[in-house]
């Protein structure tokens, strides 16, 4: 995964891009991996673990309807996430995941459903993705997805 965050911090410095995070099921990891590289701090403005849907709620200015009437896991969610984490952090881009990792479903939802959210400027994106495996596959997986989601974006793919 590692190659994919150095491509992603060298796309962002290329562009004179600044990313923002709302992370949820990966706990920090999207974060994480974008600053393992250096010179991350000239694009990465900062991110929020929002693992709560008080979290979620209150910091990230979700509707509480919304949540109660759709749940956490959602597409809705996602792109709701990233564009507030945007807005909040003043970025040009926010990145958001929210899923289920397990061991157990929640709001109905499977084990290994996630939804990641991107958003460019005024322009949102939101995946859909179900992985297999523990916890910790999932969520790797999940923010290597998010990753490459949006290195695609940003190379016009």
């Amino acid at each position: 995964m590692i190659e994919i965050s150095q491509k992603l911090v060298k796309a962002l410095k290329e562009r004179n891009l600044t990313l923002s995070t709302a992370e949820s099921i990966t706990g920090g990891l999207v974060a994480k991996l974008i600053t393992d590289i250096p010179g991350s701090s000239k694009v990465y403005l900062g991110g929020i673990v929002a693992y709560s849907p008080k979290a979620k709620i209150e910091i990230l200015k979700i509707d509480r309807e919304i949540v109660e009437m759709l749940g956490t896991v959602d597409p809705l969610v996602a792109e709701l996430m990233s564009t507030n984490v945007r807005n909040l952090f003043k970025a040009d881009i926010g990145l958001s995941t929210t899923g289920i990792a397990g061991p157990d479903p929640i709001e109905g939802k499977p084990v290994g459903l996630s939804y990641v959210g991107i958003s460019v400027h005024n322009k949102n994106f939101v995946f859909e993705n179900k992985f297999q495996g523990d916890r910790i596959i999932i969520r790797e997986n999940v923010a290597e997805f998010l990753l490459k989601k949006l290195l695609e974006i940003l190379e016009g793919g």
